[in-house]
């Protein structure tokens, strides 16, 4: 079986797939965001910039700056109770092994 356009289809705008240029794409900057969920519990979204890298991943000094520091440790100084459980993420897996109280 094929899929074929009518006539005159061919340059009808709802068919019409757009492409970024890598000028559109330079001027797109990517988002990135970070969450914290539990029971009974849900933080606000924060976002954070990874400008050291083309491929979005989070590094360990931006994880630890934007992230750990100005998040989670004043969870921790608050005496919240929680585990932070997190993904196999390559930021999480290199350095100190207490980076949030550095």
């Amino acid at each position: 079986m094929r899929i074929i356009r009518k006539p005159g289809e061919r340059y009808y705008i709802d068919y019409i797939q757009h492409t970024l240029s890598r000028e559109d794409e330079k001027e797109n900057e990517r988002l990135h965001s970070w969450a914290a969920v539990g029971h009974g519990f849900k933080s606000d979204l924060y976002f954070y910039k990874v400008a050291s890298n083309k491929n979005g991943k989070i590094s360990l000094q931006v994880y630890k700056n934007q992230i750990l520091k100005p998040i989670v440790k004043p969870w921790l100084e608050r005496g919240d109770d929680f585990v932070l459980e997190e993904n196999n993420d390559s930021g999480h897996r290199t350095g100190p092994k207490n980076i949030v109280r550095t």
